[in-house]
């Protein structure tokens, strides 16, 4: 009879698939807005950005802002 073996790590990418994390999500980047005292961007315009790199979605949410707000 062969052994088994247990896997000793499992790896689940369940984001948008399990756990609907758009709520949180949107939530901390008001949250990141807030202490830096910008206007929050629309729940819509940060749905927009969510999966690319965070400096571009900055970029995105804040146009008219300098590199430090983007950073």
């Amino acid at each position: 009879m062969p052994e088994s073996h247990s896997p000793r790590l499992a790896v689940f990418d369940c984001d948008g698939t399990l756990v609907d994390s758009q709520h949180s999500i949107i939530s901390s980047m008001f949250s990141a807005f807030d202490a830096r005292v910008h206007p929050r961007p629309e729940a819509e315009a940060v749905r927009q950005v969510v999966g690319l790199p965070l400096r571009e979605a900055m970029v995105r949410l804040l146009p008219d802002a300098g590199p430090d707000d983007h950073d």
